[in-house]
C-alpha cells in the first residue's frame, strides 16, 4: 500500500531535482496553479500531464506510484489498478504495473469510448511501444498516417514518432498498450 498520495510524491521527486513550481511549469507547459494545486491533491491529473511531469523530473509515470521498498515480483489485484484518464476525453487508462524501482516497461490497458482518443494533440517520448487491439476497432495516427486496427491487430513503434490514437468505431475499444523506457537512472 502507498504510504504517500500522488502530489506528495511529484512534490517530493521536484524537490529532489531541486526544481521550483515554476520550473516545473515551464518544462511541462502546465501551469503553476495547476501544479500546486495537484502536489496537494486537489485535482487529480491526466495520463498526458502526469507523462509532461515525468519527463520533465526525468522519471517514468509508474515511479509515482512506486513502493519505497525495491521489490522483484509484483501483482496487481483487478480492483487495485491504478486509472488515469486524458483531458476532453472519454477514454482512460489503467496502469497494470507500478510499484517496482527501476521499472522499465510500463503495461496498460486503454479502453476508447467511440470518438474519445489518447489526448487532443499527437504526442512523441523516448522508449519504444508495443500495443494490440484486444476488442474494437481504433485509428492509429503515426507520423501523420493512419493505420486502421481492428481486434487482434497489433503494433511496435518507437515513441518519439508522433503517435496518437483515436476510436473512430460505434463500440468500445479495449487496447493492451505497453510503453518501455530505458532506466534514467
Amino acid at each position: 500500500m502507498l504510504e504517500s498520495s500522488l502530489g506528495s510524491r511529484i512534490k517530493k521527486a521536484r524537490r529532489k531535482k531541486q526544481l521550483t513550481l515554476r520550473d516545473l511549469a515551464q518544462k511541462t507547459g502546465l501551469s503553476n496553479a495547476f501544479l500546486s494545486q495537484l502536489e496537494r491533491d486537489i485535482v487529480s491529473p491526466s495520463i498526458n500531464s502526469l507523462r509532461k511531469i515525468g519527463a520533465a523530473l526525468g522519471t517514468k509515470v509508474g515511479s509515482f506510484f512506486e513502493d519505497e521498498e525495491k521489490k522483484d515480483f509484483l501483482l496487481v489485484r483487478k480492483d487495485g489498478r491504478k486509472r488515469f484518464s486524458w483531458e476532453n476525453s472519454k477514454g482512460h487508462c489503467q496502469v497494470l504495473a507500478s510499484g517496482m524501482l527501476s521499472i522499465q516497461m510500463e503495461p496498460l490497458l486503454i479502453t476508447l469510448a467511440p470518438g474519445a482518443k489518447t489526448g487532443e494533440h499527437v504526442n512523441s517520448h523516448d522508449g519504444e511501444e508495443f500495443g494490440i487491439v484486444l476488442k474494437g476497432e481504433v485509428q492509429l495516427l503515426l507520423n501523420n498516417k493512419e493505420y486502421i486496427m481492428r481486434e487482434g491487430d497489433s503494433v511496435y513503434y518507437r515513441s518519439s514518432n508522433s503517435h496518437k490514437i483515436v476510436n473512430n468505431g460505434k463500440t468500445k475499444a479495449d487496447m493492451l498498450w505497453v510503453i518501455f523506457t530505458a532506466s534514467s537512472s
